[in-house]
């Protein structure tokens, strides 16, 4: 994905291909390649955003001859973040992640691409979660740090990449903005 892997690098290198000249956009060109040759066979993995396959797809989006299979791609992907199993709500690798990336290809490249339903697919299940959440928090008395072991736990296997960064708090306050608003 564009923030722990070459993707990012190659984003860079293409974005800076007119000041710094050919030789950056080639190697860009080259890491591209090299991104596509390793997308991961996980639909989960895949739909990782900052460090994972999505945030490939975002990236490549500044070249307009891939963009139709790449929306493709993402639209995919919603239903894979809009499964009730899936691990994370977060931006690096769940469903803050995916709607992150949809607003940048919305705001720099084309309003129209991406779907709305994939987009509202994706936050009603962020929503839903959100709400689980904050149940669970409420029913005995769980404290946070018991409620974000499940999480830990769930990043010691692999599920997810992060720490317990706000995990609860962060989906508790979208819930409570999407409720006030009608949505």
């Amino acid at each position: 994905g564009p923030y722990t892997g070459l993707s990012g690098v190659a984003f860079a290198l293409e974005k800076a291909g007119p000041v710094a000249g050919s030789s950056a956009t080639a190697l860009a060109d080259q890491l591209w390649k090299h991104c596509n040759s390793g997308s991961r066979r996980s639909s989960s993995k895949q739909a990782r955003f900052l460090c994972g396959d999505l945030g490939v797809y975002v990236t490549q989006m500044c070249y307009a001859d891939l963009r139709e299979n790449l929306v493709s791609k993402i639209e995919k992907l919603s239903d894979v973040l809009a499964r009730d199993d899936y691990p994370s709500d977060e931006i690096l690798v769940g469903r803050a992640g995916y709607l992150s990336g949809v607003l940048w290809i919305r705001q720099m490249i084309d309003s129209s691409l991406v779907s709305n339903d994939c987009v509202q697919k994706v936050l009603s299940a962020m929503i839903l979660s959100g709400k689980s959440w904050r149940l669970i928090g409420r029913l005995g008395g769980v404290d946070r740090g018991t409620l974000l072991s499940g999480r830990w736990a769930a990043w010691r296997r692999g599920d997810t990449v992060g720490g317990d960064e706000d995990v609860d708090g962060g989906d508790g306050e979208v819930v409570d903005v999407v409720e006030n608003v009608g949505w």
